[in-house]
């Protein structure tokens, strides 16, 4: 039934593999590319698995949202059994990773975008399709640097533009907010820093200084935690766009409860 009440679990369907088991609340009818199905899923989730990788133990910072992504096809481990959570990102393998968390095709005939994005590779597709839809730029010098490792800020414009995640401007009320030592309001990506804090996509576990280190290259584990977490928050977003008002209340209601 459209109406059904399910709570404080759902399932997202990616590549056709049932995962991503996220706490919400109440939820009624909602739609979208990447979220296919609902589900209550303690009864077939309720037993502990295993690590599925010796290098992301149980009590690793980032083991739930590595288990859960890795299991729905979003990410995957290295062919001798690792994960290895310390390995950087490149800005392609980025892209790959949020199209599929989306459930979004790259338009194959999108090519030719840059010319270091080497035709007919297996990132051409992504690139060029991020690209036509205004995702991502290129450099100054026109070039995308497929291979260069995505530092922190980069990975989340990418993450709220491919995930329709809005982005918000910040004003001086919210300085407050992105209150790191090395992060000045005026730059670029703080208005997708802002967005990151206060949809729920950040913080992610370890994250408790006072700097937030923009240009430090994201790791394997971190990423894996932000499109986990970003996920959620698309799906809390969506709730809020289709839900009546009333149900935003009970929701809130019930959320305090918990």
């Amino acid at each position: 039934q459209a109406d059904t009440v399910l709570s404080y679990c759902a399932i997202y369907l990616i590549n056709g593999r049932i995962a991503l088991i996220l706490p919400t609340l109440s939820m009624r009818s909602v739609t979208s590319q990447t979220l296919t199905a609902f589900a209550i899923a303690a009864l077939i989730m309720g037993t502990a698995v295993a690590a599925t990788f010796p290098d992301v133990p149980e009590d690793h910072l980032y083991y739930e949202p590595i288990e859960q992504l890795v299991s729905s096809g979003v990410i995957n481990g290295n062919p001798d059994g690792n994960f290895y959570p310390l390995r950087s990102v490149n800005r392609a393998e980025m892209l790959k990773m949020l199209y599929v968390a989306k459930g979004k095709q790259p338009d194959p005939t999108s090519v030719k975008c840059f010319p270091d994005v080497a035709p007919g590779s297996w990132y051409e597709s992504y690139v060029c399709d991020a690209a036509a839809n205004r995702y991502v730029g290129g450099y100054a010098d026109g070039t995308f640097r497929p291979a260069s490792e995505v530092n922190r800020v980069e990975a989340l414009k990418m993450i709220e533009e491919v995930l329709d995640i809005p982005v918000e401007d910040v004003s001086d009320m919210d300085r407050d907010v992105i209150n790191f030592v090395d992060v000045s309001v005026s730059a670029w990506y703080t208005k997708y820093l802002y967005t990151a804090y206060s949809v729920g996509i950040l913080p992610i576990a370890g994250q408790d200084s006072s700097r937030f280190y923009p240009e430090a290259s994201l790791k394997r584990g971190e990423a894996a935690a932000m499109i986990y977490n970003a996920l959620g928050a698309q799906l809390r977003l969506q709730r809020a766009q289709t839900d009546p008002p009333e149900q935003q209340e009970e929701d809130a209601e019930e959320e305090e409860e918990v």
